[in-house]
């Protein structure tokens, strides 16, 4: 079954990334993906269309949906007005700016749940929006993000492959993450040049805290900064002379290559540093 856009669709734009979700069939198993609960609020990033909205809409939970292109905010406040619809909510506005961390804290003081998250993001953007998400990871519950299926196996890569990265580290951290539904071009309109997949980000166990994250990030960006050189050389500007590193450990991590460090690898170092 195919969602066919209404007679006001919006013409995508290229500049602002919009790949318009078509495939009602798929529009459906992605919002499965989210498993919905009767006291949930879901944020809903760049509905465009609304072949999400629509589907979430049937579901007894509160929707905060957030857009960027005014065309897009006139078009679903028109198709789903307050008075009809009372539990949905459009903030009008870069999702980059959205206070997530806040809004999420108000909705578990108030519902004592925390938030899931579903959006096909925009590709060019898709680093910072999982960024944004993984530094709320201890205040959300799950997300599915479309990407592109590139992106999505970075995502799930493992140690000394080629898409192992910051953004797997990242992701490993925050949540569990898994690529859960493969999405052919021809789901959207227009068509990409690539193809897409749903990924499913679990934050209810996430492997360290918030705090924990920023600390150990800068070391992930230092090492795969440099990723094939040696650990000695890529974060040497990371040592300190501090009494409280533990050399041992470091230097049993200096002739490796931060693609053969596991997630453990990284924090276990990240404290002998003294971080």
């Amino acid at each position: 079954m195919r969602h066919v856009p209404a007679k006001h669709a919006i013409k995508p734009v290229k500049s602002l990334g919009q790949n318009f979700l078509t495939d009602g069939t798929i529009a459906r198993k992605i919002v499965e993906l989210l498993e919905i609960e009767e006291l949930d609020t879901i944020v809903e990033i760049g509905p465009g269309e609304g072949a999400l909205t629509k589907l979430l809409l049937e579901y007894p939970a509160e929707i905060q949906a957030i857009e960027f292109d005014r065309r897009a905010v006139e078009f679903l406040n028109s198709t789903y007005p307050k008075v009809q619809y009372p539990k949905f909510s459009l903030f009008s506005g870069d999702v980059r700016k959205f206070p997530l961390l806040e809004f999420s804290q108000e909705v578990i003081d108030r519902t004592k749940h925390r938030p899931k998250v579903i959006g096909n993001i925009p590709y060019n953007i898709t680093s910072d929006i999982l960024f944004q998400l993984f530094e709320c990871a201890e205040k959300l519950n799950r997300a599915v993000i479309t990407m592109q299926r590139e992106v999505a196996e970075r995502i799930v890569a493992k140690p000394r492959t080629k898409d192992y990265g910051i953004l797997t580290l990242a992701s490993l951290f925050a949540s569990k993450p898994k690529i859960a539904l493969l999405i052919p071009p021809e789901s959207f309109y227009p068509k990409p040049k690539v193809d897409s997949a749903a990924v499913v980000f679990d934050f209810t166990e996430p492997m360290i805290s918030t705090e924990q994250f920023y600390k150990v990030m800068p070391l992930v960006r230092s090492g795969f900064g440099q990723r094939r050189k040696m650990l000695s050389n890529s974060i040497k500007s990371m040592i300190s002379q501090k009494n409280d590193i533990q050399q041992d450990i470091i230097d049993g991590y200096f002739s490796k290559r931060a693609e053969e460090l596991t997630p453990n690898d990284f924090l276990k170092l990240n404290s002998a540093l003294g971080r």
